[in-house]
């Protein structure tokens, strides 16, 4: 995984890391990436979580939900932290559709609004997942949104056959990294965005 030009993506253990930080390249950001299997899912906790969150509204994405899936990206848009490995790529009418390759879960307010929302890329052979991206509006941050948010998504795909579940961000985002270990992921890979001094 690694980019060409003003930055490089690199995992953490290349003996390349040291080359380009002895040439003058600076680590810029950190990243991670971590596994769950099916197999260890505790089904019981993960509906704990989204009980939690009660009276939000924690639902599978629908494609009538566009709208308002559009309007929660371009609110959050500037709020993914990280540099290049984490960027988030904006939404458009297409993309903002749920599917069944790309499903999507959303938080909704008492009032219905639309608060968070994480969406899953799906592959069927082998039968695995990998979170696109999960946010919430700030005002909602700090209640374990985003920790119903991924439960709801991993007990959906479980059911539909999913076996081995992979998410990942900025290791700066200490929120995020506390909702995975609450929810059973194990970090298996490290990552480091190094840019060269202008």
């Amino acid at each position: 995984m690694a980019g060409e030009g003003a930055a490089r993506i690199l995992r953490a253990e290349d003996p390349e890391v040291a080359e380009l930080c002895s040439s003058g390249w600076e680590i810029t950001a950190r990243s991670f990436a971590a596994v769950l299997h099916a197999k260890d899912i505790r089904a019981s906790e993960l509906m704990d979580f989204l009980i939690g969150v009660q009276p939000i509204e924690i639902r599978e994405l629908l494609a009538s939900d566009s709208p308002a899936i559009l309007e929660l990206d371009h609110l959050t848009e500037s709020d993914y932290p990280g540099r290049a490995a984490t960027a988030h790529t904006p939404l458009d009418t297409e993309t903002s559709v749920a599917t069944l390759e790309h499903p999507g879960f959303g938080a909704f307010a008492e009032d219905g609004r639309l608060i968070g929302m994480t969406f899953v890329d799906v592959e069927t052979t082998p039968a695995a997942a990998d979170t696109d991206f999960t946010v919430v509006v700030p005002e909602y941050r700090g209640r374990h949104i985003a920790t119903a948010l991924k439960a709801a998504s991993l007990l959906t795909l479980t059911e539909r056959g999913i076996q081995v579940f992979r998410t990942g961000g900025s290791a700066d985002n200490t929120a995020i990294l506390s909702a995975d270990a609450r929810l059973g992921y194990t970090i298996d890979e490290h990552w480091v965005t190094l840019e060269r001094p202008a």
